[in-house]
């Protein structure tokens, strides 16, 4: 596991399960610290798209409050990015407990919706069974 270090926090783990990037974010995210992470990410990224088909987990640690930009970064980076052309899910793992749940949440259910299948899940396990079944099906 890899982890970014800006202005003293850690805003970003990640690790290859599988076919599947397992990725932990926490903070309230900045344009630049989306960028940062993508650059950071673009070795297991090339790595699993090279494999074959993928599917990413996002774990929210502690906050969904970003400013818009970083969401809409995250929603060009996919189909922006040559190497995610195998990735064939998302799903997003975010607990009732995580500050801004209850006004953000829609906002992460529809994200990606026209770029990339997704669904978001309170528990990790449910999230990796279904990135499991969508990848069984090849979608």
């Amino acid at each position: 596991m890899r982890s970014i270090d800006q202005h003293r926090e850690q805003f970003v783990q990640t690790t290859i399960s599988g076919r599947v990037l397992v990725t932990r974010v926490s903070g309230s995210w900045t344009p630049e610290m989306h960028r940062a992470a993508d650059e950071y990410n673009q070795d297991f990224v090339t790595r699993l798209n090279e494999t074959g088909n993928w599917a990413s987990l996002v774990i929210i640690e502690d906050t969904l409050v970003s400013c818009l930009e970083v969401l809409q970064a995250g929603r060009e980076s996919i189909p922006n990015n040559p190497n995610c052309t195998r990735l064939k899910a998302l799903a997003w793992i975010i607990d009732e407990s995580i500050e801004g749940y209850t006004i953000l949440l829609p906002r992460y259910r529809s994200l990606f919706d026209g770029v990339l299948r997704s669904e978001v899940f309170n528990d990790i396990e449910s999230g990796l069974n279904w990135l499991d079944l969508c990848l069984s099906q090849g979608s």
